[in-house]
């Protein structure tokens, strides 16, 4: 027969914050993170992108922050305005462009395609943000001296549902070891 006593002192609580640090480590530092960004042509005569030509995407980084050069291809925006729909896998409508000419850029590609699917037109519209935009959580604007776009960028961290689900295990888990620690009973005379 088991009895139960309540544990007290330093050694569950340091248990639960091992298992506590152990369900964050891995969700913490490679979140995936949501990329949403709309921008407005301005000061254009492009016949492809008219002055006042909205461009719009939504993308899911699964691997965190970017922080290297990254072409997008049209399969992995969780949406686009502005994209044609029948773009051929070898192009990406966005680029992703952290830290060029001291700015974090967005490269956005508009095709215009011939009739028989081959390249015809491409215009390209160039959005800069301040360097560091990429890897900071909120919402940026067009850096003052980027050129004469209009654009928005919302950098936003999505809880991983694995890391929230480790964080409630480790917490019952020690929450259970401090409050019910079974002990061996004393034997009857």
């Amino acid at each position: 027969m088991f009895h139960f006593r309540l544990v007290r002192g330093g050694s569950a609580l340091k248990m639960l914050a091992v298992l506590s640090l152990a369900g964050m480590g891995s969700s913490a530092l490679c979140s995936p993170v949501l990329y949403t960004f709309t921008g407005v042509v301005l000061g254009n005569s492009d016949p492809v992108n008219p002055d006042g030509t909205v461009q719009a995407f939504t993308y899911l980084s699964p691997s965190g922050f970017i922080t290297s050069e990254l072409s997008v291809p049209l399969a992995e925006l969780t949406s686009c305005t502005g994209c044609n729909s029948s773009y051929p896998g070898f192009q990406f409508p966005v680029e992703f462009a952290p830290g060029f000419d001291v700015f974090d850029s967005i490269e956005f590609f508009t095709y215009n395609l011939t009739p028989q699917g081959f390249e015809g037109t491409v215009s390209q519209e160039n959005y800069s943000f301040d360097l560091g935009a990429f890897s900071t959580l909120g919402t940026h604007l067009r850096a003052s001296s980027g050129g004469a776009n209009a654009a928005t960028l919302t950098v936003e961290a999505v809880p991983e549902p694995t890391g929230v689900f480790l964080i409630a295990a480790a917490l019952i888990i020690g929450f259970l070891r401090c409050r019910l620690l079974p002990i061996n009973a004393p034997k009857d005379r």
